[in-house]
């Protein structure tokens, strides 16, 4: 209902003998008493409701100038400020500052994205690619593909400015649990290779020390994919490398030529394009999320924990899989059935604290907060769309609960 619709109502009302409570609730609050009053009172001295004249004082500070001087600023300005030294140079508290640029201009503060810088003949082979992916790469060999990539790790771990936070009341306390990244001149670090299809993960190949050159490549890694690959996809499938040296390297290049069923060569590939590698955009940061870095302490704990997340992943890929290939029905179904599963040993758990602490009335609550808790880590790599499927079957399974 729009504004003016509101108001004949209100005046309809109003005429009927009805005080602005009642106005109100006939209303189900969509208007505020005082607001109806308001309402009232410029029709009785003007005979209209005139919104067009804003109610209250005039601005003092946001004025239409300085909302003219910021946007300009945002938009000509190569100088960079914080919000807060805006509203210095402006004579306006940051508040303000922050409600103008929100409010009145509309803007949003963005990160800026890291992205490779790609020269006009890196552009026109990135081009060339596309078209030829378009024509010659259908949907069923898109699945027979085996990307593949190599990301050096130490054991500093990784870190995350923007995402990696900790809450607390104050600075000291942050720092006390766990709010400093030290990091180490001289870390120690491996490189890992892998691979990754539509069916799965490969095992990681870790090379603890020196550099990758084509012999290592040939002798080390390629032997592993090929067998990997064959294992996940079968014998035919297409080999993805990037442009390092030891991959364009003229043996290299023979090695695939003659042991996989294709691969895709050197003047194939578009170079400095990491986003078209799903281990770039995707499965690395996911390896680095599932690794356990409190217990990374030396190269070998590191290579542990490497190991430990490459098979996680794997797990995680199966389930995905096995999902792209089972109905949206049938995986609610599993889903409840998984969950209540687990929901019973938590229960199961609970009823022994029941009875050897009969009158302190024990933590059944907690640990319903435990099960949403791992419930939330279960759904984190399921499809949202039959989500609410599942939390419609189980809302009033835990009402019950919660009322035992």
């Amino acid at each position: 209902m729009k504004s003016k619709d509101l108001q004949n109502v209100v005046l309809r009302l109003h005429a009927q003998g009805l005080s602005g409570q009642k106005i109100m609730e006939h209303l189900g609050g969509k208007v505020s008493k005082a607001t109806i009053n308001k309402w009232v009172k410029r029709f009785k001295e003007s005979g209209e409701i005139d919104l067009q004249r804003p109610s209250g004082r005039k601005r003092s500070k946001r004025t239409k100038r300085l909302i003219k001087q910021i946007k300009f600023h945002f938009l000509q300005s190569k100088k960079r400020m914080s919000t807060q030294k805006l509203a210095m140079v402006h004579n306006v508290s940051r508040r303000t500052m922050q409600r103008l640029i929100k409010d009145d201009l509309g803007y949003k503060s963005y990160i800026k994205r890291v992205a490779p810088k790609l020269t006009d003949t890196e552009k026109k082979k990135r081009f060339s690619f596309g078209i030829w992916a378009r024509k010659n790469v259908r949907k069923s060999l898109s699945r027979k593909i085996l990307f593949s990539d190599e990301k050096r790790f130490d054991i500093d771990g990784v870190y995350n400015k923007q995402n990696d936070r900790i809450w607390a009341p104050s600075r000291e306390q942050a720092d006390l649990n766990g709010g400093i990244h030290r990091k180490t001149k001289f870390p120690q670090g491996v490189m890992v290779w892998l691979g990754v299809c539509h069916d799965g993960v490969t095992r990681p190949v870790i090379i603890e020390k020196g550099t990758i050159d084509h012999r290592r490549y040939i002798n080390e890694i390629l032997p592993i994919a090929l067998k990997d690959g064959t294992k996940l996809m079968g014998s035919e499938f297409t080999y993805q490398q990037d442009g390092a040296p030891a991959h364009t390297d003229h043996h290299t290049q023979k090695w695939c030529k003659d042991h996989f069923w294709d691969f895709w060569s050197k003047s194939r590939w578009p170079p400095n394009s990491p986003d078209l590698n799903p281990l770039d955009y995707s499965i690395w940061y996911e390896l680095c999320s599932q690794m356990k870095w409190d217990k990374v302490t030396n190269k070998t704990t590191l290579i542990g924990e490497i190991r430990a997340g490459v098979k996680k992943i794997r797990r995680e890929v199966d389930q995905i899989v096995v999902m792209a290939e089972t109905s949206s029905r049938e995986l609610v179904e599993q889903f409840v059935i998984k969950y209540l599963i687990e929901l019973r040993s938590k229960l199961k758990q609970c009823n022994v604290e029941l009875i050897a602490q009969p009158l302190v009335c024990p933590s059944i609550l907690l640990s319903l907060d435990m099960i949403d808790n791992s419930l939330k880590e279960f759904v984190r790599i399921h499809p949202k769309h039959w989500l609410n499927q599942v939390n419609h079957q189980l809302t009033k399974f835990k009402d019950d609960i919660r009322q035992q």
